[in-house]
């Protein structure tokens, strides 16, 4: 049963989707015992609903995301993916290949994320630095 309550939390869009767990006092006590020690004021769906909105944003067991952040997103896609898949989730475009402005905006944006986060792990910069180079040609140019 708490695989349906949680799917419930987890899918929830209104405080009428709450009610699919049950009645106000089935719902209240389920999402109290989650939370623990925790304490939930709310006295309807209307006033829980917001809470459970919050849940679904920062708790990953509700969150529809599968990273918690840009970064680890960003670090786990140039670090674990190659080719045309990563090319996609970095949502490098074609036309960057033509247009040098528009692939220094796409790469100063990401390098922005990385740099901000990556104390240790320089990995996912040097990739992103490699595919920079590579979409701007400089990599094949003489230093």
């Amino acid at each position: 049963m708490k695989d349906f309550e949680l799917s419930c939390l987890k899918n929830a869009k209104t405080p009428e989707d709450l009610k699919r767990i049950g009645d106000f006092e089935k719902a209240y006590s389920f999402l109290q015992n989650l939370v623990k020690p925790f304490k939930i004021e709310a006295e309807n769906f209307e006033e829980l609903f917001p809470f459970v909105e919050k849940l679904q944003e920062n708790w990953m067991s509700l969150s529809k995301e599968t990273f918690t952040n840009e970064f680890q997103k960003y670090k786990y896609i140039l670090t674990h993916i190659d080719g045309e898949q990563r090319n996609h989730l970095l949502n490098l475009k074609d036309d960057f290949y033509d247009n040098p402005r528009k692939a220094k905006r796409w790469y100063y944006n990401l390098s922005r994320i990385i740099r901000e986060n990556d104390d240790e792990n320089t990995e996912a910069f040097s990739t992103l630095n490699e595919i920079y180079l590579n979409v701007t040609d400089k990599g094949d140019e003489d230093e």
